[in-house]
């Protein structure tokens, strides 16, 4: 009959306890949790735009060292932003579960890929497509709270940082210039008085506005006769006119003597 010597049963139940403390502890090792290093970034992160310019970005997605299985993004852009439509035909996820939808200048949308993930440098999530709709700052700017690069390893969050953008609309002038004189024929001596009607077409307004226009050959400038403050140099007039307001209309006059 097999007996065990004295303490050998002690002996045995101490390599089981040892063994098993080896195993819990590479496997605890194994589990330990990702480093959160992915970034989501809106591209282009600046630019100046006219109004009613179209304005699209890129969401982009970099997870150097993480396979990334899916994101959900919550995105939030300023009001002078009007939001036309999503492309969600990135480089990163093929599936979109959620849609991106535009609630209250809010964006969101979630996708994912089926394969063993997403690693690499700036992955394109989606492109996102909206109107310069006012002129001032413009942010496009992701939500980083309520937004998750989800890993593949074990579903924790990856993501460590955003990167938002900032854009300038401008909305600008355009000074249209009409001249008409009030005769249509004229002989040597005669006294023309020419217009000269500016107006403002653009979609904002204009400063310090100068007007210039050349004494026509064959004429002679009639001194002090440019009005607003019209100054000649050479044969070269000039007023000053400063702000000229959306829609506005105006002119200026001049007199020269037939030679």
């Amino acid at each position: 009959m097999f007996r065990l010597k004295e303490g050998g049963f002690i002996k045995i139940i101490s390599i089981i306890l040892i063994v098993f403390s080896f195993l819990f502890t590479a496997n605890f090792k194994t589990a330990k949790a990702l480093t959160a290093n992915a970034t989501m970034a809106i591209s282009p992160t600046s630019g100046t735009y006219n109004l009613n310019d179209a304005v699209s970005v890129n969401v982009n997605l970099t997870s150097p060292t993480n396979a990334a299985a899916g994101v959900d993004v919550r995105i939030t852009h300023s009001g002078n932003l009007t939001f036309v439509s999503a492309d969600s035909t990135g480089t990163v996820f093929a599936t979109e579960v959620t849609p991106a939808t535009d609630v209250a200048n809010v964006i969101t949308f979630s996708s994912v890929r089926t394969d063993t993930g997403f690693i690499g440098n700036t992955g394109q999530l989606m492109r996102l497509n909206f109107t310069a709709s006012a002129a001032g700052t413009a942010t496009i700017s992701i939500d980083k709270t309520n937004s998750s690069v989800i890993a593949y390893a074990d579903s924790t969050d990856i993501l460590q940082t955003v990167t938002n953008g900032s854009y300038t609309i401008q909305a600008l002038a355009n000074i249209t210039l009409t001249a008409s004189s009030d005769k249509t024929s004229v002989k040597t001596g005669d006294v023309v008085t020419y217009t000269l009607q500016y107006r403002n077409t653009g979609l904002g307004a204009s400063s310090n506005t100068t007007i210039t226009d050349t004494i026509p050959s064959g004429t002679t400038y009639v001194a002090a006769s440019a009005s607003n403050g019209g100054t000649l140099a050479g044969s070269v007039l000039t007023w000053t006119i400063g702000a000229v307001g959306v829609g506005t209309t105006a002119s200026v006059t001049f007199q020269v003597t037939i030679n």
